[in-house]
């Protein structure tokens, strides 16, 4: 190839790049991930610095946030302040990290090699059920910082794998290491570890091709050792993650074994060495081998370091898994394709199918990307207008969103960052079914005719949103039809929800064993009243029956049984004696008896809750 056409070719593959990298852009820039309550805590560090330009010593909203390392964060922020929106600042930071982590393993395993390439893809379309390489941090969970830090993990990666002396290889990974301690810890220590196991190796290596100790390999082994547990042990940064990694969050694997899975992951590293030593392969697969070897140490490191000590969580044990998995399935496909035919066909025109693989890789890790993002963005910018201009009196922890419309953590992410509601994760129940918001005096909800109609003081009024005090909020007007349900007739029921409740869905929500609700009745009204209901349950073969008693006031008036083979919801009453209403106050209960989890009505389900109805719609008429 000319000096020429190797130019028009390099050009033809940044086209094809950037082409690839806007194509994601367009596609996912659009929408948000909601699975996780990551997302409002790392977005409130990014709305922090994009208002203030850094984190302010004592933010009354920021929490454990406040010492969380900030680097990904001001990617985010830089580009929210360019695109208007810290929210969508992340969501393309995410879309360009997922893109950039698979051309650099595509780069990896080898960009030249049609057969390497056409295998990865294989391997990678069987490792999707997994929902543990890398790029899923950001789908059921929202591990945002480990997604930018898994780039500058990969890039180090590749420029181990050039044949450098020792001594740069140390100060490399010093300097990676530490620097990336500010994105995220966790990778961080990755990068140390991948790094202390290669120049072992190397060590090894060199000891099995001369027959002879190689001693000066072993000191600048230990001194690397040492540098590196004195530079991961001394950051602050460091210190403070470790007390976070007591948190124990959700996050599910397409499988329930993980040490199984991770000593698997061990397996192929280690068999990656072996063939290497045997004088196979590449420096490349030293790299990767033991990066996976490390990476699989530091899981069972994790573990260890919780039964014994009781420090960190499963969470944290499992944050480990998107290296060990997505190593070992690096390290597969290299050593399958040594001995496959046409192996060592070696083809520049190849390169090409890099940026396209990484875009289709890129489009499965990212499409959990499904809400769009501008309502989500409206809301945002209605209440910072109205905490910072139109509602001056308000004051930081004494206004929360309540919008039965958005999802439950849009909710909570706006009265974290607008209305600088303290973080705190025991708030985070209320993201499956708690309240976290009882004290709050004024609330931000979408306007209603009933909002209207209750509610007298309304302020910073729009045509989609108002902001009310809170306690107006429970008064009910019998009549009204409540809904459940995100979507459907009827007004939003999240207002008198008190405990027992699951996350909202979008016609219905499940109550646990208990459920309650309270609400005010306009002065005057004393019943009696009919309660109907619209509802089912949780009904197979294994639990054919669900029993509900229903109390008002604490008194039983009604017993509600639930059969197979009825509909899926079905409209139940109850009358409500006068005597019975203490008061303007009614407080519903909802107790499901023998209610049990989907695990126990259908052992193929994997659903650990305790499920008793699933409520639509309730209504209270006068009787």
């Amino acid at each position: 190839m000319t000096m020429n056409n190797d130019r028009a070719f390099q050009r033809g593959a940044a086209l094809l790049w950037v082409a690839t990298a806007v194509f994601l852009l367009i596609s996912f820039g659009r929408f948000l991930p909601l699975g996780s309550t990551d997302l409002a805590a790392h977005y409130l560090l990014v709305d922090e610095i994009m208002r203030y330009g850094g984190v302010r010593p004592h933010a009354p909203n920021l929490g454990i946030m406040a010492t969380y390392p900030p680097a990904a964060h001001w990617l985010a922020a830089i580009a929210g302040w360019i695109g208007g929106s810290g929210l969508i600042g992340m969501v393309l930071v995410c879309i360009v990290s997922v893109f950039c982590a698979y051309v650099l393993i595509g780069h990896l395993l080898g960009a030249t090699s049609p057969t390497r390439m056409a295998l990865f893809l294989v391997v990678f379309a069987l490792s999707i059920p997994s929902r543990s390489l890398i790029g899923w941090e950001v789908q059921t969970s929202f591990f945002f910082p480990q997604l930018v830090a898994d780039v500058i993990y990969l890039a180090a990666l590749m420029w181990l794998a050039k044949d450098i002396e020792p001594w740069k290889q140390i100060a490399l990974i010093l300097l990676i290491g530490t620097l990336t301690m500010w994105v995220q810890p966790v990778v961080a220590v990755h990068v140390f570890a991948a790094g202390l196991t290669f120049i072992a190796f190397q060590t090894l290596h060199r000891w099995v091709i001369s027959k002879k100790a190689p001693v000066p390999g072993l000191y600048i082994l230990v001194v690397a050792v040492v540098l590196s547990v004195t530079a991961i042990w001394l950051n602050p940064v460091f210190q403070s993650i470790r007390a976070n990694a007591n948190h124990d969050g959700a996050l599910e694997f397409g499988y329930s074994r993980v040490l199984w899975i991770a000593a698997a992951c061990g397996g192929v590293g280690t068999a990656s060495l072996v063939n290497r030593l045997r004088g196979r392969g590449e420096l490349v697969d030293s790299v990767l081998g033991c990066a996976c070897v490390a990476a699989v140490i530091l899981v069972m490191l994790q573990f260890v370091a919780l039964k014994l000590h009781g420090e960190g969580s499963i969470y944290a044990v499992k944050k480990h898994m998107f290296f060990a998995f997505t190593l070992a399935a690096m390290n597969a496909v290299r050593l399958i394709a040594g001995y496959m035919p046409y192996s060592k066909i070696r083809l520049p025109a190849a390169r090409l199918a890099i940026p396209i693989i990484a875009g289709a890789a890129s489009w499965a890790a990212l499409s959990r990307f499904d809400t769009p993002v501008a309502p989500v963005v409206r809301a945002i910018n209605y209440a910072n207008d109205a905490a910072q201009v139109r509602l001056p009196h308000l004051s930081p922890g004494n206004t929360v969103v309540r919008d039965g419309t958005a999802p439950r953590i849009v909710n909570w992410m706006i009265s974290l960052s607008a209305f600088e509601y303290p973080f705190n994760l025991p708030a985070a129940l209320w993201l499956v079914g708690e309240k976290y918001d009882d004290g709050a005096r004024f609330a931000m909800v979408r306007r209603s005719p009933a909002i209207d109609k209750n509610c007298s003081r309304r302020y910073a009024e729009s045509e989609a949103y108002v902001v009310v005090e809170s306690d107006c909020l429970s008064i009910y007007s019998p009549g009204d039809l409540i809904r459940f349900g995100i979507n459907g007739e009827g007004i939003d029921g999240s207002p008198y929800k008190t405990t027992g409740w699951g996350r909202i869905e979008s016609m219905i929500t499940w109550a646990s064993e208990s459920a309650g609700l309270s609400m005010t009745l306009p002065a005057g009204i004393k019943g009696p009243f009919m309660l109907t209901v619209e509802a089912g349950a949780l009904l197979t073969s294994h639990h054919p029956k669900q029993v509900v008693d229903v109390l008002v006031n604490n008194q039983k008036v009604a017993t509600w049984t639930y059969a197979l083979g009825n509909d899926a919801l079905v409209t139940k009453s109850a009358e409500i004696a006068a005597r019975v209403i203490d008061g303007d106050t009614m407080q519903i209960t909802f107790k499901a008896i023998d209610a049990v989890t989907p695990v126990q009505a259908d052992p193929g389900s994997v659903d650990t809750r305790v499920l008793g109805l699933a409520v639509k719609t309730l209504r209270i008429t006068p009787s």
